[in-house]
């Protein structure tokens, strides 16, 4: 993270904090609005020896919302030791809780898109890449799911290819496999692709997945959806930019669920570290599902 502090010898400590005033129809539970603490990371760096590094990231935003009779492991966003340069070759190891290698990684957001919620995250397992070259980098990982512990890690993995075919293009293709106990394995396949252009950055995403158990935000799913999100980022000036997605659902076997989103926004860099964002979604309902209209007012700022 940017801005990170040190505060002791080859140890360093930052972090990000996300507040939001939000309104609109997802919040008639608490009069129409909500002041949100979206995230709220303590991040500490320790160097343990050459080309080993231990990390923990802390979720204050999470801690906050537990008590002491319902303790969860969720507070916990990352907790590992990373291995660089094994043997002297390009393969970093990751050991303990991390974020699977899955989908596209996106820039932070005070609506969070659809396909970004698929993402395996607060997990523990094992996670490796290998960058052959500036154009090839290969990812696996195997885990287990919090709470299953009979399940073991043998059967959650995920693979993920990054490819820059060309200057500003970026290209990740992506599998996992998220065993049930009760139920068919999950399965997930990715493609994304992000493109940099002077004047904007486009990005997309397909996702499709098999007997999800998943939910997305909170709508069920059938049998075999496929997500699509395109994007689009418009910087104006050196602090002012413009954006815009849209993601559709096709998911035939579900009739009442949604169908897509629609997300806008601008943001203001208030300082090197602090942006101000203002955005707004639409969410399309599908049958019995209505549509959903919010607004987010946020400050999203590193230190």
């Amino acid at each position: 993270m940017e801005g990170r502090l040190k505060f002791a010898e080859d140890a360093s400590i930052g972090g990000i904090y996300d507040i939001q005033y939000r309104s609109g129809d997802s919040y008639k539970a608490t009069g129409g609005d909500k002041f949100d603490v979206s995230a709220l990371y303590l991040t500490v760096m320790k160097n343990l020896d050459k080309n080993i590094d231990s990390k923990l990231i802390i979720d204050g935003a999470d801690l906050a919302s537990e008590t002491a009779t319902q303790p969860s492991h969720k507070y916990v966003e990352e907790a590992q030791i990373i291995i660089r340069n094994i043997a002297e070759l390009p393969l970093t190891v990751v050991f303990g809780k991390d974020e699977m290698p899955f989908g596209q990684d996106y820039d932070k957001s005070l609506f969070d898109s659809l396909i970004h919620s698929l993402e395996i995250d607060k997990v523990w397992g094992l996670n490796a890449g290998y960058k052959f070259n500036d154009m090839f980098k290969l990812e696996a990982a195997v885990w287990e799911q919090a709470g299953n512990t009979d399940i073991g890690i043998s059967e959650n993995y995920t693979t993920r290819l990054s490819l820059s075919p060309m200057d500003k293009l970026a290209v990740e293709i992506s599998f996992a496999n998220i065993e049930q106990l009760a139920a068919k394995d999950e399965s997930r396949v990715s493609a994304g692709v992000v493109y940099n252009l002077p004047a904007i950055v486009l990005y997309g995403e397909y996702v499709g997945l098999d007997n999800p158990v998943t939910t997305l935000e909170g709508y069920a799913l059938g049998e075999n959806p496929t997500l699509s999100c395109i994007g689009v980022d418009v910087p104006i000036t050196a602090v002012w930019k413009i954006k815009a997605r849209y993601e559709s659902v096709d998911d035939d076997s579900n009739a009442d669920t949604i169908s897509g989103v629609f997300q806008t926004g601008v943001d203001y860099v208030i300082g090197k570290n602090t942006t101000l964002m203002i955005e707004y979604q639409n969410i399309l309902g599908e049958g019995s599902v209505q549509d959903v209209r919010d607004i987010s007012v946020g400050i999203i700022a590193t230190f």
